[in-house]
């Protein structure tokens, strides 16, 4: 009998023992599935104990702490992954922006054809809750969350807001919008426009933690629940209530730059973020241009609004007698972007470039039904985000899984980490995990995709960075900082390797220029051992031609089935179309087409 069906039933033995009265496990779990934004692998109080995250401290520790559990390395395509059980580039889901993406000139949603979990789990009598960011494509009602298979929702569609007012920062040319929607069932989504529900004002982690806290405790603890929190924490801006920031005074939070009237002002006049004096080692920087560190502080306090609000969902399922049947995992969605507020080591690199820093964020799995010899360890060995979807409907017992998935069902090993679960996973189109080795080919397959976004190479948001392992000393807490120059009133990226004496700070070191020279491409793979080199260090391709070889063969196999972009709208009328829909239900964003 399989250890998590033999547990259940003895369960409901027991409680059939005690007496009538007493409540029977249901079979199927509970199932809690919490995304943060951008969250490094070193941005929780598990990894760095000066992060002060006692509640998912407490949980991560009672399960499973995942330290090679691995995302696409931006927010979008990571999300449609685990959503669906299949790589971006199967499902040709790589954006994310307007509408759901951009590809070239057209704007791409998360394909029809590819039943996301919560549909699969409705199959399997599960009740289904989403809160947080969407980001795989709102232009049609098809595309929107209470289509896909979510009974209640309420959230944003976009990459990224204000945490306060919810105005929209992912939609250019149309950021003067609200992005907050509530879909109290199936076919009956709406902006979120009323005092009861827009919550104007009130922090977005609080709003999400108390929302998921009210479904739990509506529900009927013998009907297995299904929860999606993708919490807005700890995405840019750097907005955080300062009853969370004065936590941090002992690390020098309210003292010196770190003063909290010190901040700069969103568009809305909420903080976010601060202002430095001089630094002498950067001459060339004005006082606001620098990063004092203070930002950090910031990371860390949102990280324990974080902490706190998935810890009041814990206490909200054992309040409903749920926890015990309940199965959470929590991770991020790619690591944190290197800006100096947020902290990958030891791993190198960050958000949207193709090291492990931007693939491997933070992740546990935290559950009552995890036998006692694995709760409190950790596993090293390879995990992927779409495993989530496989294990999930595996646990549900979905009665017609989908076929030609590729995530596989982490339960088993997580009942006995002595057994094999995975030894290889696609990372990026270009870049292939088998067994200790990494091959790198290049990055995205196109560079014209979202140029802001993408380099298109390797280079992508380190230069500056020393190679990926330092911390640039600009106060941008965004994307690629360290890919971008300022000329003039605007911002543009860097041309490399032309460009380099533009940046903010020298980009002359001797790993900034081997970037610049574009190394990793098909004809010329890079390799890594990260069984011995896990700060990928040492790129071994030369040394090991017989392995990189073989891997690339094994990449340029699996880059036979890639699919091109579903494309929906010309970008160019994106923002008329929608503000012609929007703006008539007082400028909040919706479907369009």
């Amino acid at each position: 009998v399989e250890p998590l069906l033999l547990r259940r039933v003895m369960l409901g033995v027991m409680a059939a023992v005690v007496g009538a009265t007493a409540v029977t496990t249901p079979l199927k779990p509970h199932l809690i599935f919490v995304m943060a934004d951008d969250l490094g692998s070193n941005d929780v109080g598990w990894s760095d104990p000066s992060v002060k995250s006692p509640e998912l401290d407490q949980l991560a520790a009672s399960g499973v702490i995942l330290t090679t559990c691995y995302t696409w390395n931006w927010c979008a395509p990571s999300r449609g992954a685990m959503l669906s059980g299949r790589y971006p580039p199967i499902t040709g889901f790589q954006g994310g922006e307007d509408g759901g993406g951009r590809a070239g000139s057209l704007l791409t949603v998360f394909p029809l054809e590819f039943p996301l979990l919560p549909s699969l789990l409705k199959q399997a009598n599960y009740s289904t809750v989403m809160v947080g960011k969407y980001h795989l494509g709102f232009s049609r009602e098809a595309d929107l969350p209470e289509s896909r298979g979510f009974d209640r929702y309420l959230g944003y569609f976009t990459g990224g807001e204000d945490y306060y007012e919810h105005s929209s920062s992912g939609t250019k040319g149309c950021n003067k919008a609200k992005d907050f929607w509530f879909a109290p069932a199936p076919g009956q989504g709406r902006p979120a426009a009323n005092k009861e529900l827009y919550f104007s004002g009130r922090y977005s982690t609080e709003i999400f933690g108390s929302f998921v806290e009210a479904e739990i405790m509506r529900a009927d603890p013998e009907t297995p629940l299904f929860v999606y929190a993708a919490f807005q924490g700890v995405h840019y801006p750097l907005e955080v209530p300062r009853h969370y920031f004065d936590r941090y005074t002992d690390q020098g939070a309210n003292v010196g730059d770190c003063v909290w009237s010190a901040q700069t002002n969103s568009s809305t006049g909420f903080p976010n973020g601060f202002e430095c004096g001089p630094n002498p080692s950067y001459p060339a920087l004005s006082p606001n241009r620098l990063d004092c560190f203070c930002n950090r502080l910031l990371v860390k306090a949102q990280v324990s609004a974080l902490s706190e609000g998935v810890g009041n969902i814990t206490s909200a399922l054992k309040r409903r007698g749920m926890w015990s049947n309940t199965v959470l995992v929590f991770m991020g969605d790619n690591g944190g972007p290197l800006d100096g507020a947020h902290d990958n080591a030891p791993l190198r690199g960050g958000k949207l470039n193709f090291f492990e820093g931007g693939l491997r964020p933070a992740a546990f799995v935290a559950s009552p039904l995890l036998p006692p010899g694995v709760s409190g360890t950790r596993y090293a060995g390879i995990v992927h985000e779409t495993d989530w979807f496989a294990t999930f409907i595996g646990l549900a017992g979905v009665p017609s899984p989908p076929t030609g998935l590729d995530g596989v069902d982490f339960w088993p090993t997580l009942n006995n980490l002595s057994r094999p679960h995975r030894s290889n996973a696609l990372l990026a189109d270009n870049i292939l995990r088998v067994g200790k080795w990494k091959l790198v080919t290049g990055g995205a397959r196109s560079a014209s995709i979202e140029a802001g976004w993408r380099t298109g190479f390797l280079k992508g948001c380190t230069l500056g960075s020393e190679g990926g392992w330092g911390v640039p000393p600009t106060n941008r807490s965004n994307m690629c900082p360290s890919d971008i120059y300022t000329s003039g009133s605007g911002r543009a990226l860097l041309s490399c390797p032309e460009d380099t004496n533009r940046t903010d700070y020298p980009v002359t070191s001797p790993i900034d220029l081997w970037l610049c020279s574009t190394p990793c491409t098909p004809a010329t793979p890079c390799l890594w051992d990260l069984e011995a080199d896990p700060s990928e260090r040492v790129e071994v391709a030369a040394s090991n031609p017989t392995v990189a070889a073989a891997l690339l063969a094994q990449l340029q196999l699996l880059q036979r089935s890639f699919r091109n972009a579903t494309s929906v709208v010309d970008n160019g009328r994106f923002c008329e179309a929608l503000k012609n829909r929007t703006f008539a239900v007082g400028s909040f964003l919706g479907p369009w087409l």
